[in-house]
This record gives structure tokens, sequence and C-alpha cells, in this order.
């Protein structure tokens, strides 16, 4: 595959619109290009940054405002048609230097790690809702840890937690406070576990952070310079149970029953 025919299929791929067999072509071809895999990471860093954009309804006043201001233009036209011709262009051009500059915006925001539990709560009621939980379906972490090269700036720690009671079902990209953030699919029965893992320099704390909002229990740790956070709708103890196996997982002495700090949303 070319990259001219690349490019073509990028938006498609985000949007995982792409057939089974154009999907592995494209992703051979990315393996091999590094300025198309580039050129992947920018477009879905400004979707994403699209989406993190706040919807606002304008206010009644403000419709009457615009109202009245079509009509004393109208009225303006009947008395000045060449102005009225000039008007639009002057207008759409105001617009378009708008529009470039939002973008230019959009594309340069700062990268920063919103590390508040509402913000990972947040992200996996998305991921439910929109059933887009896994954008690589796969339960070998050989598989996972490479496909998030090139589309986060880190390699996250990704551990196979199968024999433990929880299986590993893939990975996904999400946007947390404005930066791409790994995010680790498990299952636990028939519940969803997301597990998000970001770098830190804080070092290792204890006791971790845990609580239950809306329905949901999570909880939080740092250690071996990432933050770990996982969130699901099963029991706290099943939610425990899998830190405690991830924690032996990577040799992390397990903490006294004694620090884990219960936390509420604001």
């Amino acid at each position: 595959m070319k990259c001219e025919k690349a490019l073509g299929l990028l938006g498609p791929r985000l949007d995982g619109e792409l057939s089974v067999n154009r999907e592995r072509s494209l992703e051979e071809h990315l393996s091999s290009c590094a300025e198309c895999r580039h050129s992947l990471a920018e477009l879905a860093d400004l979707r994403d940054a699209l989406r993190m954009l706040p919807r606002i309804s304008a206010p009644e006043r403000l419709h009457q405002k615009i109202y009245a201001g079509f009509q004393a233009e109208a009225a303006r036209a009947r008395v000045h048609p060449i102005r009225h011709l000039l008007h639009p262009l002057v207008t759409h051009a105001g617009a378009l230097a708008i529009g470039v500059a939002l973008a230019l915006g959009i594309m340069f925001l700062p990268k920063t790690t919103d590390g508040r539990p509402e913000s990972f709560l947040a992200a996996h009621v998305a991921s439910l809702k929109n059933e887009q939980l896994t954008q690589i379906l796969a339960s070998d972490t050989h598989k996972v840890r490479p496909w998030f090269e090139g589309r986060v700036d880190y390699a996250p720690i990704v551990v196979d937690l199968v024999d433990d009671g929880y299986p590993l079902v893939g990975g996904r990209v999400d946007l947390i406070g404005r930066q791409k953030t790994a995010a680790l699919v498990y299952k636990w029965n028939a519940h969803v576990i997301n597990l998000f893992v970001t770098p830190t320099d804080e070092g290792e704390k204890f006791p971790v952070t845990e609580g239950t909002e809306k329905g949901f229990n999570y909880i939080g740790w740092r250690a071996r310079g990432f933050r770990f956070f996982a969130i699901t709708g099963a029991s706290g103890n099943s939610l425990r149970a899998f830190s405690q196996a991830l924690q032996a997982r990577l040799h992390i002495p397990k903490p006294p029953a004694s620090s884990a700090k219960r936390m509420k949303y604001q």
C-alpha cells in the first residue's frame, strides 16, 4: 500500500469503518511507515481535542440578539444594496479566521494529565456507552503492549491476569485531561474493568485511593513509575482482589490493610 492511499484510510480507521482486509493492509503499511504513523497520531489528537470541546447551548437572550441583528442588517441592505453584497464576504472571512485560530489552538493545547477520579469515571462510562471498549482486541500482552507504540508517548505496563480470574480483553487510547492515556480492559465475570495506566514522577504512594461513585467502584495507586487507576461496576471486594493480583504480578509489596483511603467525589 502506498502512502497516498494509506492517508485516505486514516480517518475511516479511527471511526472503525474499515473492512477487515483494509484494516490489515493499513496496519502492515503503518508498521513500516513512520510518516503515516505520525499523521495518524496527529489526526487522532485533533479528533480527541474536538471531542473534548464543551457543548454549550446558547441562552435565549443571545438568540434574540442575533435575530435582531439579522433584522437590522436586512433594513440596511434595502438602503445600501452594494454593501449588503459585500458584507457576507467579510463575515465569512472573519468566521474562517476564527475557525483557523481555533483549530491551531486545539492542535497546540498543552498536554496535561487530569488525575481526578471523576476524569477516569467519565472515560469509563463513555467506553461503555459508545461500545468501543477496545481499539485492539487481544488477550496476548505481547500484542497489546506494542500496539500502544506511537499512540501514547510512553510504554505502559501490561500484565496477564487470566490465571487470577481477570482475563485481558484488549486496550485503547483515551483522552484524560488532554493527554492520551493507555486504557487496558479486563473482565471479571460479566463486568468490565478499565485499568488506566499513566506515567508519574511522584513515586510510590500508599494508602491507595479507593471509593464508590454512581454505582462504580474505583481504586488507584502509584508504583513502578506509573499511576494505576482501575474502575468497574463489579463489587469493591472484586476490584480490590484485582488490584492485589496486579500488584503481586509486579512484585509490589502489599500495603497494610488499614492504609486504604475512602474518597468521595466533590
